[in-house]
């Protein structure tokens, strides 16, 4: 016991100093501290020398123990972080374009094809994907299921929906916060889809208001998750969404806001991939 209250003392100290030297940094290098604001969900920390990489290392830290400072007062701080990052990001797709084909078919296309039935007898007609970033996997969805003839991507990146475009002629493409486009355009017998992690970069108020709007808006329709799970969060005891993981995004209790939202779980599992947990929720409205 004497040990456990030292070492939480000392990790205590020891985080307060990390954030002091944070902010000192940031003070000291304002163009370093603009970069990395404009990179915070994925960091693009500088290799040019170790100092460098320290001083980038230490102002990220009190950039992220900021916001999570202010999500205390202010719901959804760390989610407006990470849209700026989203919004304006144009290499992340362009830098990982094998993450459908090497990553996601083989861990996800069991679950593509046992939803062909539930598909079929709920007559969806259409596919709407949030964070559809470079719209690969659309395009997978699309050849998997071709009895359905409406596959939309939406995401907040214009300059990456612009690519999409060009590349799949086939599929449609908005550029739009997932939120507002769904309040404006939630139709019925319609699949609405996220994989990869989307909805961790969103804090628990709005998921519940987008779970809200697909009950309300969207009778008679699927929703299908794929959402990553970081540190130690427990779907049995874990009531309340909490920030974890590298990124620094919301860990959220699927079973717990499907219940809340007066959404119907289907399939909730966990399996292990791309080196951490992650969530496929399936339900309906």
């Amino acid at each position: 016991m004497p040990f456990t209250l030292f070492n939480n003392l000392y990790q205590q100290k020891k985080a307060k100093l990390k954030y002091i030297m944070g902010k000192l940094s940031a003070q000291l290098f304002p163009t370093r501290t603009k970069h990395l604001k404009k990179t915070f969900s994925v960091p693009n920390f500088t290799t040019a020398s170790p100092f460098q990489h320290r001083i980038d290392t230490m102002i990220h830290h009190y950039l992220v123990q900021h916001k999570i400072n202010q999500e205390q007062t202010e719901h959804g701080s760390m989610e407006n972080a990470h849209r700026q990052y989203w919004s304006q990001n144009r290499s992340y797709f362009s830098d990982f374009d094998h993450l459908a084909q090497d990553s996601y078919i083989p861990v996800y296309q069991d679950i593509v094809h046992n939803l062909v039935p539930y598909l079929q007898d709920m007559e969806i007609r259409r596919v709407n994907e949030f964070g559809t970033g470079d719209g690969q996997w659309l395009d997978y969805l699309s050849q998997q299921w071709p009895f359905i003839t409406q596959f939309t991507g939406i995401d907040i990146s214009d300059y990456q929906i612009q690519q999409n475009r060009l590349a799949f002629s086939h599929l449609e493409f908005a550029t739009a916060d997932l939120l507002t486009w769904t309040q404006h355009n939630a139709t019925p017998q319609t699949l609405y889809h996220t994989n990869g992690g989307v909805l961790e970069y969103l804090c628990e108020d709005s998921v519940r208001a987008l779970f809200t709007t697909l009950k309300q808006q969207a009778p008679r329709s699927l929703i299908f998750l794929n959402e990553p799970v970081y540190d130690n969060f427990d779907y049995a005891v874990d009531t309340n969404s909490r920030i974890a993981g590298a990124e620094f995004t919301y860990n959220h209790n699927y079973d717990y806001l499907f219940a809340a939202t007066e959404l119907t779980m289907i399939r909730c599992e966990e399996r292990n991939a791309f080196g951490y947990r992650v969530i496929t929720a399936i339900g309906r409205t």
